[in-house]
């Protein structure tokens, strides 16, 4: 918000980086604010040791078709709150015979409807062997890492046809810049 960006720049004298990701801001704030807090206790001097843990903000998924309903849906395979980094692995298969190709397209979000997610990328496996039965596995691979690094890699086993999506998730606030703080 302005309002808030001016209040910190005039009461601190630094121009705020308005390129970090809001919920780390958040969770740094708080992180100064509770040392703040025991500092004001006399607890300042003997802090409790502290373990920082990474973890992604929001659900990462899919989108998938439900078998028994046919339904697009959003298939989450790293849930919200999960520590990072993180690689999970999951099988999914061909609708039909012959199918000449399988999307590959990455979601955020918590909704179980692909439309009410954030879409982040899409690829597809294309030029499949024809005749391919319905029902053939397709393998998907999905890895966040601590640096913001999200790869995914889906590919068809035995057909030799893969599909990869590498995204840059932007990053918070330096170590050098929270001291400063």
């Amino acid at each position: 918000m302005p309002m808030i960006r001016s209040m910190l720049e005039n009461s601190s004298g630094m121009t705020p980086d308005i390129h970090v990701n809001p919920d780390e801001e958040v969770a740094r704030g708080a992180a100064i604010f509770a040392r703040h807090l025991l500092s004001k206790k006399g607890i300042g001097d003997t802090l409790p040791n502290l373990n920082i843990t990474d973890v992604n903000a929001h659900s990462l998924g899919i989108e998938g078709i439900n078998q028994k309903t046919q339904r697009k849906e959003n298939v989450i395979l790293i849930p919200r709150n999960t520590p990072l980094p993180k690689e999970i692995r999951r099988k999914f298969v061909t609708r039909a015979f012959n199918q000449q190709s399988v999307d590959v397209k990455l979601l955020e979000g918590e909704s179980k409807m692909p439309e009410h997610c954030t879409s982040l990328a899409s690829a597809a496996i294309r030029h499949l062997p024809p005749g391919l039965d319905k029902g053939t596995k397709i393998e998907v691979c999905y890895c966040y890492e601590t640096n913001g690094r999200l790869s995914v890699r889906a590919r068809v086993p035995g057909v030799g046809k893969e599909a990869k999506i590498e995204l840059e998730r932007m990053q918070g606030l330096s170590d050098e810049t929270v001291n400063k703080w």
